[in-house]
Protein backbone atom coordinates (compact mmCIF):
# COMPACT_ATOMS: atom_id res chain seq x y z
CA UNK A 1 0.00 0.00 0.00
CA UNK A 2 1.29 3.46 -0.87
CA UNK A 3 0.83 6.04 1.87
CA UNK A 4 1.62 9.72 2.16
CA UNK A 5 2.91 10.81 5.55
CA UNK A 6 2.95 14.45 6.61
CA UNK A 7 6.10 15.58 8.41
CA UNK A 8 6.31 18.36 10.97
CA UNK A 9 8.94 20.29 12.94
CA UNK A 10 12.30 18.47 13.19
CA UNK A 11 11.15 15.63 10.91
CA UNK A 12 10.29 18.15 8.21
CA UNK A 13 13.67 19.85 8.62
CA UNK A 14 15.61 16.57 8.43
CA UNK A 15 13.68 15.30 5.40
CA UNK A 16 13.71 18.67 3.65
CA UNK A 17 10.03 18.33 2.77
CA UNK A 18 6.64 18.41 4.43
CA UNK A 19 5.40 15.04 3.20
CA UNK A 20 6.77 11.78 1.90
CA UNK A 21 5.22 8.84 0.08
CA UNK A 22 6.17 5.39 1.30
CA UNK A 23 5.23 1.85 0.32
CA UNK A 24 4.32 -0.68 3.01
CA UNK A 25 3.90 -4.37 2.18
CA UNK A 26 2.08 -6.92 4.30
CA UNK A 27 0.25 -5.87 7.44
CA UNK A 28 0.12 -2.09 7.50
CA UNK A 29 0.51 -1.04 11.12
CA UNK A 30 1.75 2.20 12.60
CA UNK A 31 5.01 0.41 13.42
CA UNK A 32 5.37 -0.67 9.77
CA UNK A 33 4.82 2.92 8.65
CA UNK A 34 7.55 4.14 11.02
CA UNK A 35 9.91 1.43 9.78
CA UNK A 36 9.24 2.33 6.13
CA UNK A 37 9.96 5.99 6.93
CA UNK A 38 13.26 5.05 8.57
CA UNK A 39 14.26 2.98 5.53
CA UNK A 40 13.32 5.74 3.06
CA UNK A 41 15.03 8.51 5.05
CA UNK A 42 17.61 6.93 7.39
CA UNK A 43 18.42 10.30 8.97
CA UNK A 44 14.93 10.21 10.55
CA UNK A 45 15.64 6.91 12.33
CA UNK A 46 16.42 8.20 15.81
CA UNK A 47 13.68 10.83 15.72
CA UNK A 48 11.05 8.32 14.57
CA UNK A 49 11.65 6.27 17.71
CA UNK A 50 10.70 9.29 19.82
CA UNK A 51 7.81 10.43 17.64
CA UNK A 52 4.09 9.70 17.63
CA UNK A 53 2.04 8.73 14.63
CA UNK A 54 -1.36 10.27 14.07
CA UNK A 55 -3.99 8.80 11.76
CA UNK A 56 -6.96 11.00 10.87
CA UNK A 57 -5.91 13.47 13.60
CA UNK A 58 -5.81 10.82 16.35
CA UNK A 59 -2.66 9.48 17.97
CA UNK A 60 -2.29 5.73 17.49
CA UNK A 61 -0.08 3.06 19.06
CA UNK A 62 2.35 0.91 17.08
CA UNK A 63 -0.14 -1.95 16.72
CA UNK A 64 -2.81 0.24 15.07
CA UNK A 65 -3.74 -1.29 11.71
CA UNK A 66 -4.14 1.07 8.76
CA UNK A 67 -6.71 -0.38 6.38
CA UNK A 68 -6.79 2.31 3.69
CA UNK A 69 -4.80 5.40 2.69
CA UNK A 70 -5.77 7.92 5.35
CA UNK A 71 -4.27 11.17 6.58
CA UNK A 72 -1.12 10.13 8.42
CA UNK A 73 1.29 12.42 10.25
CA UNK A 74 4.57 11.90 12.08
CA UNK A 75 4.58 14.10 15.18
CA UNK A 76 8.04 14.63 16.70
CA UNK A 77 8.36 15.34 20.41
CA UNK A 78 7.80 18.95 21.39
CA UNK A 79 10.33 20.83 23.46
CA UNK A 80 10.20 24.26 24.83
CA UNK A 81 10.17 26.24 27.96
Amino acid sequence: MNLTVQLFAAAKEIAGKSEITISVDGEVTAAAVKQALAVKIPALGELIGKSALAVENNYVDDQYEIKSPLEIALIPPVSGG
